[in-house]
């Protein structure tokens, strides 16, 4: 691979259509207006600016700060709003951050710390656009960003991608969802999450327009999805249970719809065949891949489901990647057979920022190749498809039997007719004996009739002992179930 830099594409679209729009946030932003602002942003960084902190989000001010962080041929880390100030610092920190860049949720949380922990800070639109010039070229191997998981205590593990590895996943997205310009690119995720690298470089590979969906509507982004016209969108599942309870999933609602993507969790098969009645001229696909193998790994098409979960399998690898099940001793297994998936290819991450141990433990060298185990269960089928069956931390033991807590929230969805479950074991501290606690966003069935239906499909140790109703489950920033706050929810109530 020769030298490259992401903004490569953004710089040759503005040169060919200058006044097509490229960001629609607070403000919109055209190809040629954003080049000349992200130009002005590398000259602030200078050249000897390796690392840019990003604090901000679904904002022209935090899209222009990733791009002008990579025009300058710098590595970029998005940092989450939600972060308290002391892991905003630790991070800082440990990754030697020689600028900070922010918008206006961002600089509201500034604080002497902060300040106290970058050399230099920049409002992403507090400097004069400048003459547009050609994106800096970087080696493949250079780090692209660095995205930090969203742990719940200490410091969360930085992973680090490289340019390559992006570019890979770029190009062969953009052979699945080959955009053109008149695309409409609808966004809802934060830019500490990776799924907005798929959609930002996405979009801008083809020269479409990036649509972020404003921080107010991110738990019911269908209306702005329909006034914005989006012609493509990537959601999580979870999203679609509160868009179902405001009676917004109505057929025909997303008419320009091409392509409906769903990832970061399983899609269930009922709520793929809602969604096709909402957006019913979209091709519907399901996506999958871990932060560690920059953002998408696999794909598939809405069609059969996995038998044993009700959802739409994680599908094929993406064209230059590959994958394999193993068994506990690292030795891959038949088809058919039950292991833990390992994913192998360019989009590997280089490792954890700091932390070699972990590194070398979870990227192993099998069969002669560079690895990365997914902690996921599953299978590959006759026909080569890979399906999933849960993690291979969420087995837990329960009454003296192991459990996959998923086959417990296969079965609530099953029994209640929602989609929105949860299970979690609880207290689940070293030497307590838990129990599973069921969670369901609805008020239906009773506590008993959803009891009854359970026990008729779950073992005795499998069953919850408790069911809480909730008009709607927690989400975190990503879109996911929160389970820690449920697990904060019963550490609060008993």
């Amino acid at each position: 691979m020769s030298h490259y830099n992401l903004a490569l594409p953004f710089w040759q679209n503005s040169r060919k259509h200058p006044q097509r729009l490229a960001i629609a946030a607070e403000s919109e932003w055209s190809y040629g207006q954003a080049a000349a602002q992200a130009c002005a942003l590398a000259d602030w960084l200078g050249p000897q600016c390796g690392r840019v902190a990003v604090l901000g989000s679904r904002s022209a001010a935090a899209a222009l700060a990733v791009l002008g962080a990579c025009w300058r041929g710098a590595t970029y880390v998005p940092l989450s709003l939600r972060w308290p100030e002391k892991r905003i610092a630790e991070v800082l920190t440990q990754v030697q951050a020689d600028a900070l860049l922010v918008d206006d949720r961002g600089q509201e949380l500034l604080t002497p710390l902060l300040r106290a922990c970058v050399p230099r800070i920049l409002h992403g639109l507090q400097v004069k656009p400048v003459a547009p010039w050609a994106p800096i070229a970087r080696e493949p191997q250079e780090l692209a960003y660095i995205l930090f998981t969203s742990g719940t205590t200490g410091i969360p593990k930085g992973v680090m991608i490289e340019l390559a590895s992006v570019k890979h996943l770029i190009g062969s997205s953009h052979q699945l969802f080959p955009l053109d310009p008149t695309d409409r690119l609808g966004c809802n995720f934060e830019l500490s999450f990776d799924g907005s690298v798929f959609d930002m470089f996405l979009s801008w590979q083809a020269g479409a327009s990036f649509h972020w969906v404003p921080p107010e509507q991110a738990m019911a982004p269908l209306a702005f999805l329909r006034r914005r016209r989006a012609t493509i969108t990537l959601l999580t599942p979870s999203t679609l249970p509160f868009l179902r309870s405001l009676r917004a999933l109505q057929p025909g609602a997303l008419p320009e719809m091409r392509w409906s993507l769903f990832g970061a969790e399983a899609l269930p098969g009922n709520d793929a065949l809602e969604w096709q009645q909402v957006a019913p001229g979209s091709r519907l696909f399901s996506l999958y891949g871990p932060t560690e193998n920059t953002v998408t790994t696999m794909w598939e098409p809405f069609g059969a489901l996995t038998p044993e979960r009700g959802t739409l399998p994680l599908g094929r690898p993406l064209e230059g990647l590959s994958a394999l099940i193993v068994d506990e001793e690292l030795q891959p297994v038949g088809a058919s057979q039950v292991g833990q998936l390992v994913l192998r290819g360019p989009q590997l991450a280089r490792g954890y920022l700091g932390d070699s141990e972990l590194t070398a433990r979870r990227f192993p060298t099998l069969l002669g190749e560079r690895s990365y185990l997914s902690g996921d269960r599953g299978y590959q089928d006759e026909k080569g498809v890979f399906h999933h069956l849960g993690r291979v931390d969420h087995q837990v033991k329960v009454r003296g039997h192991r459990l996959e807590l998923e086959e417990v929230e296969t079965a609530l969805r099953m029994a209640c007719g929602q989609t929105e479950v949860a299970a979690v074991l609880w207290p689940d501290g070293p030497g307590q004996v838990g129990e599973i606690v069921a969670f369901v966003a609805s008020s239906q069935p009773s506590p008993q009739d959803l009891q009854k239906r359970l026990n008729e499909q779950l073992p005795f140790y499998a069953r919850p002992s408790r069911i809480c109703y909730f008009d709607a489950l927690p989400l975190t920033e990503n879109g996911k179930i929160d389970r820690g706050a449920l697990r904060s929810w019963l550490q609060q109530h008993g």
